[in-house]
């Protein structure tokens, strides 16, 4: 089976609080939050608009986690084959699609990226990220717009993102505005899986 080795690290229990399981969306990458009762078994599981949703519903990044899962996600036993774990992830439009045994506790974790055969590409990615951004003033006097969020996080995110899905796993970003500030967010990209250098531009080109 496709496993993503750091599922486990995507793991939390049902007393967490909302707090926590945005961290843990923020530290893995993997959208999703898998959520264990006291005995160790899959209680629900968790995505940034269920958090979202919860508080518009009033609660707060204290209130646990249990208020706000969804206790009764799509699952599959171990044995299930890919193929079959692939078509229920497109029948149902779900990027991820928890694996448990018969006891019902977790044992890995399908991801639509993975199962699906995206193709490593050897290209380099160049993304030019050193404007000024002078249009979306004066959001942007103290944050480059590259980083400003979108959706919950930064644009510069979601485009690294989408292209991982699409293959390419080595960027460069030219930085010149701020850029000590873009730097700082992604490092060396490994955060995300893939490789991140920089060119940082001494004058605006």
């Amino acid at each position: 089976m496709s496993m993503q080795i750091n599922w486990r690290e995507a793991i939390l229990t049902t007393h967490s609080t909302l707090q926590s399981a945005i961290s843990n969306l923020d530290k893995t990458g993997l959208r999703v939050v898998l959520v264990i009762n006291q005995e160790g078994y899959l209680a629900g599981i968790l995505s940034d608009g269920d958090i979202r949703r919860g508080l518009l519903r009033g609660l707060d990044l204290t209130s646990p986690l249990v208020n706000v899962m969804n206790s009764n996600p799509l699952v599959v036993p171990q044995d299930v084959e890919i193929q079959v774990a692939r078509q229920i992830m497109r029948i149902n439009q779900i990027q991820q699609l928890p694996v448990v045994d018969a006891a019902r506790r977790l044992v890995g974790l399908h991801l639509w990226d993975e199962i699906n055969g995206v193709s490593e590409r050897n290209n380099l990615m160049i993304i030019m990220a050193g404007g000024l951004g002078t249009r979306l003033a004066p959001h942007t006097h103290t944050c480059p717009k590259p980083l400003l969020p979108v959706a919950g996080k930064p644009i510069l995110e979601h485009i690294i993102e989408r292209a991982k899905s699409e293959g390419f796993l080595h960027f460069i970003l030219a930085i010149r505005y701020l850029g000590h500030m873009i730097e700082e967010y992604f490092g060396d990209g490994s955060r995300w899986g893939v490789t991140v250098n920089y060119i940082r531009e001494g004058e605006p080109l």
